[in-house]
């Protein structure tokens, strides 16, 4: 049996990209669409998750899309 590390804080910016792109594609939107996370997104995030599930982090950037998108509607 092979175990590999739980991802921590440090591998957030990466992850959280990844997962928001992901995302995107899932909604069937190109994830070039998915503007890069900014420094206050990814404090958000940090505070958020401590490191270790990957569904957790999933489940906090499905929150901030929702949060993004509601402002756009806004304007």
């Amino acid at each position: 049996c092979m175990r590999f590390p739980e991802p921590g804080p440090e591998h957030l910016p990466v992850l959280a990209q990844h997962l928001l792109a992901e995302t995107y594609r899932e909604k069937g939107f190109d994830p070039q669409w998915a503007l890069p996370l900014d420094g206050i997104e990814i404090e958000a995030l940090s505070a958020a998750w401590p490191g270790g599930s990957i569904r957790a982090l999933q489940r906090i950037v499905e929150r901030l899309i929702h949060v993004r998108e509601a402002s756009m509607t806004r304007c």
